[in-house]
């Protein structure tokens, strides 16, 4: 073969989808530990609001809770906030949430820092604006709150707001992902992957992985699959064909979309198919046997040219999930993301299969072709 050709790797690629910007606004699931009437007016309407040892009623909870906030209650007004976003006990309204927001976030609450700066980063209440988002996170994760953490990580990642900078993104999702967050641990094992912002370390990569993948992190759990296959080929001498011993797990995907609603498949995969032309994979018909030197080249070209190609789907979808994940509303609202993401895992992980089917026919042929006496 004069080292003209070599067997073709299925790269086991990923233009990874970092996870943590379009988090969900949540309810604290306990109740504010203090003194005074205001504080108690908070707990209880917590309590109305969780069902814990009263009978759940919404409105009671956001008729206390607004009593608080009143009176200039931070924690009261975080939640009075949340409360509108979300339409809990009282009508949704976006841009009351920004300024109750607002008011916690002025007297230093973490957390409603944070819940505002995902105001602003997704243009909820107020105009989109991804430098205030990164202000009021970076207050936030000051204080040590971890949400801020992983979603200020995120905008340094990917520079959006500020500068880019994947060593402050490291900072900033380490910090947090040692509190436990798994959208902070599936990124830092990114950076890890790819030597981005941090000495390129596979061991590491796959401890960060395994963290969010143990919290059920679905990109997690494909990203820790990806690293230990591609472990596997480096292990490998290059002339030999690649065998994969493990397929890439489709957990996470199609029940997990389904769980979304049943709009919300069809419209995710519409986007993504609209966006994004996936490869036509080449037929390798050819037999090592009896193939010429110049038949598997050109087969070895072929495949060569849909593994650079399913690249780029790759890369494709990437680009429109975080595009998706920006929007808010149809199959992007914020409700639906989970789902949306579970389709873009399970159609990325159909074409890396598909890509590795292909390399793994051409490298049989190959061998055959290599093992034919004077071709050495």
């Amino acid at each position: 073969m004069n080292g003209e050709m070599r067997p073709t790797r299925s790269r086991a690629w990923t233009h990874l989808v970092r996870a943590g910007a379009g988090l969900v606004l949540f309810v604290a699931s306990h109740a504010f530990n203090g003194s005074g009437n205001d504080t108690a007016l908070f707990n209880s309407g917590i309590s109305y609001l969780n069902g814990d040892g009263v009978t759940k009623d919404e409105m009671q909870a956001a008729e206390l809770v607004k009593r608080a906030a009143g009176h200039g209650f931070a924690p009261a007004q975080n939640v009075l906030g949340l409360l509108y976003i979300q339409g809990r006990g009282v009508p949704k309204n976006e841009s009351l949430a920004v300024v109750w927001c607002r008011k916690a976030a002025d007297q230093g609450n973490a957390s409603a820092q944070s819940n505002l700066g995902l105001l602003y980063e997704q243009g909820h209440g107020v105009p989109k604006d991804e430098t205030q988002a990164a202000a009021w996170y970076l207050k936030a994760a000051t204080q040590g709150n971890a949400v801020a953490q992983s979603n200020l990580g995120t905008l340094y990642d990917q520079g959006r707001g500020v500068p880019k900078d994947e060593a402050r993104a490291a900072v900033w999702y380490r910090r947090a992902a040692d509190q436990g967050s798994a959208p902070a641990q599936n990124n830092l094992g990114f950076l890890y992957q790819r030597g981005s912002g941090v000495p390129k370390d596979d061991a590491q990569a796959q401890v960060w992985y395994q963290r969010a993948a143990d919290q059920g992190d679905a990109l997690a759990q494909t990203n820790l699959k990806i690293l230990r296959a591609q472990g596997r080929e480096a292990a490998k001498d290059l002339a030999q064909p690649v065998v994969w011993h493990e397929g890439i797990a489709r957990r996470g995907g199609l029940a997990a979309a389904n769980a979304g609603g049943p709009d919300v498949a069809p419209t995710a995969v519409s986007v993504f198919e609209k966006s994004c032309v996936a490869p036509t994979q080449p037929a390798v018909a050819l037999d090592g046997a009896t193939a010429t030197r110049e038949q598997m080249l050109a087969a070895h070209l072929s495949v060569h040219a849909y593994d650079v190609a399913t690249m780029s789907y790759l890369e494709c979808l990437g680009s429109v999930y975080n595009r998706m994940s920006h929007q808010k509303s149809g199959a992007a609202d914020q409700s639906d993301l989970h789902a949306v993401a579970a389709l873009r895992v399970m159609m990325h992980n159909n074409a890396v299969e598909a890509d590795k089917a292909l390399a793994d026919e051409f490298n049989v042929q190959l061998n055959v072709f290599k093992a034919r006496p004077g071709l050495q």
